[in-house]
């Protein structure tokens, strides 16, 4: 983690992570999307960016119990995706970092 002038603080790579390596699971409290709405009512809430939906009835809050991934910040010309499977959400990298 080091300032990012994106979101305060970002990930960045310390070595070479070929394309297509899972890299860690976004991990958090699982909500339902009611519940998250309830604890964010405002949208522009800083811990709103910290919520991830795996589908329509589960959204992740990387707010409590997140880890390092919740500080991996969006992009235009992105180096890694997310990925769900079996109701974990993985970020992948999609090419050579």
């Amino acid at each position: 983690m080091r300032p990012s002038p994106m979101q305060g603080l970002g990930a960045f790579a310390i070595y070479p992570i070929p394309e297509g390596m899972r890299m860690i699971e976004y991990a958090g409290e699982r909500l339902t999307p009611e519940q998250a709405d309830l604890r964010y009512p405002d949208v522009d809430d800083v811990h709103h960016t910290m919520l991830f939906a795996i589908d329509e009835s589960v959204v992740v809050d990387a707010s409590v119990d997140g880890n390092a991934a919740r500080f991996i910040n969006h992009s235009c010309n992105p180096n890694c995706d997310a990925v769900i499977d079996g109701g974990r959400i993985w970020i992948e990298t999609l090419r050579d970092i």
